[in-house]
């Protein structure tokens, strides 16, 4: 039943669909033939003109000769200047090999230490003041230190100074720039010891005694001066002495070595003697007093001091401030941070 009732319905649903609708029937369409027969119409597109909207040059050959002629002279007169203002080879050479002068900045020195009463009389100055602990030390500034005074001085560049009693000293010069240092010091009169740390490529540490230069690297040191001769003093690395006049008279001194060279020009260059043993312990006291003091420092700042005894004997003070599978990272009062290897450690052991 179901079947025959899907299958009329089917067939009555074909026929319908067969049959066009009312409105189609309505509506009149034009056969192929019509069709074929019209004009395609573009409205968009306009209808060609009788004649081609081409722009001519009725005088092409006096235009291209003008456009020539200005063209040249443009070029002459661009490239004529540049060639009369070009330089030659070696003054271009010579302007690459002229490398910028290094920008300094104020090199910091502060007072490490004091004992007796000491003065600074300041660049431009008139009346000296009492020189304290802890205070800064400025370009130009005159240093005076009582008869039984001293004053320890530390630069930040891993240099440190000792103006030992009755002493006259001016800070000259002390700059600092990315690569390098400056440090020039006089002697008016009486002692000044230094101690001197790995300084960098083209820095100048040097002092001045009357008419003598001293300039050192990296050493322990002494320049002394009384108005008639100056004494410098090492022992530990070199130094190398020169008057100011002439650098014919330079002389190397040596570790453990002394020389004087007197104010007025002798005959000869002076004699280089060894180092007398009153000198020799007045600098190695200098160089423990100042440990002490930076070590003092060190312990302020991390509240502990440790020993590192190496397998050769040797002994450095320091903080350890960490450690890798390989090496100890220490720091000193004297070089700063160093890493040393842990195959060479023979102990460590907490001092303070």
């Amino acid at each position: 039943m179901n079947e025959n009732f899907d299958s009329e319905k089917l067939r009555s649903l074909e026929e319908r669909l067969a049959k066009p609708a009312k409105a189609t029937l309505q509506q009149s369409f034009p056969s192929w033939e019509e069709i074929s027969k019209k004009q395609m119409k573009y409205e968009d597109v306009p209808p060609p003109s009788a004649k081609p909207k081409v722009i001519s040059f009725p005088y092409r050959i006096p235009v291209a000769v003008g456009a020539a002629v200005l063209a040249a002279a443009s070029l002459f007169f661009v490239f004529l200047p540049a060639q009369k203002e070009m330089p030659s080879g070696e003054e271009v050479a010579g302007k690459k090999g002229n490398l910028p002068a290094p920008i300094y900045d104020i090199l910091k020195g502060t007072v490490l230490a004091v004992q007796g009463n000491n003065f600074v009389l300041p660049v431009g100055g008139t009346d000296k003041k009492p020189l304290q602990k802890g205070q800064s030390i400025a370009e130009g500034d005159q240093i005076l230190t009582a008869s039984n005074g001293s004053v320890d001085i530390d630069f930040e560049n891993k240099t440190w100074i000792r103006i030992a009693g009755g002493s006259e000293i001016e800070i000259g010069e002390i700059k600092k720039s990315n690569s390098s240092s400056r440090q020039i010091l006089k002697v008016a009169k009486g002692k000044l010891l230094a101690m001197i740390g790995k300084l960098k490529k083209d820095s100048l540490f040097q002092i001045a005694s009357g008419d003598v230069e001293t300039t050192v690297r990296g050493t322990t040191f002494s320049v002394s001066y009384d108005g008639s001769q100056s004494i410098v003093a090492v022992k530990e690395g070199e130094v190398e002495v020169k008057r100011m006049e002439t650098a014919a008279e330079t002389s190397i001194i040596n570790a453990d070595h002394q020389l004087t060279v007197p104010q007025t020009k002798i005959e000869g260059n002076p004699q280089i003697l060894p180092l007398e043993k009153k000198t020799f312990k007045e600098l190695e006291s200098m160089q423990i007093q100042i440990t002490r003091n930076l070590e003092n420092l060190l312990y302020q700042e991390f509240s502990r001091l440790e020993l590192v005894r190496l397998e050769n004997g040797k002994e450095l003070r320091g903080v350890i401030l960490g450690q890798t599978d390989s090496h100890i990272q220490l720091q000193t009062a004297e070089e700063g941070i160093i890493e040393i290897p842990i195959s060479e450690v023979l102990e460590t052991e907490k001092i303070r």
